[in-house]
């Protein structure tokens, strides 16, 4: 007959189960550059220590993906991505780039005297962005974080880990 049933736990009790509370600094566009790259530090979300994977919190921020060009990827419209703030890119991250001004999310590639920032979505509307080789990005995807309809959060992983075996 407690009151509401409810007990404050401590993080020992949890397993050292920790959270952190990670800024929305703005929106992408996962279609073509609509969304202006404005940052807006009204919005954080919580997410488990874990999933930082021991990067810098410092370092890592989440942005909000707006349109469905990014879908074949794992990216939806309304998710929040987790972006570390990192030149330390390689061929195929996704990654969010600012270009004049727009925020994009997509996928990179690099060729011998460009970069071709790549939709990854099903739809054939969706264009590839061609950049020149030396083009600055703001960061690197490293989690997306789902909110269905139900209000619950969903960690969507985009890189597979190894078997152990």
């Amino acid at each position: 007959y407690k009151n509401r049933g409810i007990d404050i736990l401590n993080s020992s009790s949890l397993g050292g189960f920790d959270t952190i509370t990670i800024p929305v600094i703005a929106s992408a566009g996962c279609d073509q550059m609509s969304i202006f790259a404005e940052q807006s530090f009204g919005d954080y979300i919580c997410v488990a220590k874990a999933l930082l994977a021991g990067k810098a919190k410092e370092k890592i921020v989440s942005i909000r993906a707006i349109g469905s060009s990014m879908d074949e990827a794992g990216v939806q419209d309304g998710d929040y991505v987790l972006v570390e703030v990192t030149e330390n890119i390689r061929d195929n991250d996704l990654v969010v780039a600012i270009i004049d001004n727009f925020a994009v999310i997509k996928k990179i590639e690099y060729a011998n005297n460009a970069v071709i920032l790549r939709p990854v979505s099903s739809d054939p509307s969706y264009k590839p962005i061609i950049m020149r080789r030396d083009f600055k990005l703001f960061g690197k995807v490293i989690d997306i974080i789902r909110t269905p309809q139900k209000g619950e959060l969903e960690v969507v992983p985009i890189y597979e880990e190894p078997e152990i075996r």
